[in-house]
């Protein structure tokens, strides 16, 4: 829709007009994805992902903000809210709609995040009635690190400037009394709400390692912004998490957890428990345990598109991926149930 449009009818005014040109650009595009040098698998993939952005499990609201479920039902749009980090899986709208990247980070650091600096992961229209409840470790941390990418693909220093007071706030949020990392030492070992819709308790690889993307990202913006002591804070806590998750997460074939840090349940902060599984914060329930997902390089992923480097040893990445495939590549689904699926 072009922007300023206030009607339906301008819509299709707008397109009947300009049909010959909107054509000829998609077709432009597309041709160059289909003659693309890629492996068929991924471009398959990559097509896929795209063709979400024209569903409706995305919408623009009248003031031209950019919104999106998790997901679309038979009737309905599925999980509400543009879920920070549901969308942190996609890096699309940052390459080729910049303005609907933007529109999501400016909504996740707007008024979804509190005094505080927690990031309610999903936003509640009309925005600026209501928060949602809960802030969501491996969401707030991704949401650091794509304002970074669309920072680096823009260059737009103000843009970088008017958001950096935010980002701050979003990244010490971590370190409040009761929260992911209390202690300050860069391992979140409080209690983390996460993509799985439980809470996960002490260290482990899906949001520490987010984190030490969104403390590398806020380390390059700090010093861009001209915050070089919040840049090398950041650096330091960098250092010393990724050190630790190296020498005490990984156990040969891939990433686990590590249950023996957990602070004193009472001491938790309020707004960063579901009640999926925690109510019990000695022997909480749906922990990972030993399983090797597939989630647990997911920071690393979103780093490697925001040109972030390594962010743990580059050899513990690549024997995490060889493992993730050995344990969890199936050539069919045609045995697995319905809910042993999760789609990506």
């Amino acid at each position: 829709m072009p922007r300023g449009s206030k009607t339906l009818w301008a819509v299709a005014e707008y397109t009947a007009t300009n049909l010959p040109s909107l054509e000829k650009r998609t077709r432009t595009f597309a041709d160059a994805f289909a003659a693309s040098t890629l492996p068929a698998a991924v471009k398959e993939a990559a097509s896929a992902n795209l063709s979400t952005l024209a569903t409706t499990t995305c919408f623009r609201t009248a003031d031209g903000e950019f919104h999106g479920f998790e997901g679309s039902d038979d009737h309905r749009g599925c999980c509400f809210g543009n879920c920070t980090h549901v969308w942190n899986y996609e890096t699309a709208t940052a390459f080729l709609f910049p303005s609907f990247a933007r529109s999501l980070r400016e909504a996740a650091f707007g008024y979804s995040m509190d005094e505080q600096g927690g990031m309610r992961f999903r936003q509640l229209l009309p925005d600026g009635k209501q928060r949602y409840n809960i802030a969501a470790a491996d969401g707030q941390m991704g949401q650091i690190i794509h304002a970074y990418l669309d920072w680096k693909l823009s260059g737009d220093e103000a843009w970088l400037k008017t958001m950096w007071p935010r980002v701050k706030k979003g990244v010490e949020f971590a370190w409040i009394p009761g929260g992911w990392d209390a202690n300050r030492d860069g391992v979140l070992d409080g209690v983390q709400h996460n993509t799985y819709d439980v809470e996960f308790y002490g260290p482990n690889p899906l949001c520490g390692i987010y984190y030490l993307g969104a403390l590398r990202a806020a380390e390059e913006m700090g010093r861009a912004a001209g915050d070089d002591a919040s840049a090398n804070e950041y650096r330091k806590l960098f250092d010393q998490g990724s050190r630790w998750i190296d020498d005490n997460l990984f156990r040969g074939e891939f990433l686990y957890p590590a249950d023996s840090r957990l602070p004193s349940g009472p001491d938790f902060h309020r707004n960063l428990r579901s009640g999926m599984g925690s109510e019990n914060t000695e022997q909480p329930e749906y922990q990972v345990g030993a399983g090797c997902l597939i989630d647990q390089l997911l920071g690393q992923y979103l780093a490697d598109i925001a040109g972030l480097g390594p962010l743990v040893s580059p050899q513990h990445v690549r024997t995490t991926l060889d493992s993730i495939y050995r344990y969890n590549y199936k050539r069919s689904l045609v045995d697995m149930t319905p809910c042993s699926v999760r789609m990506l």
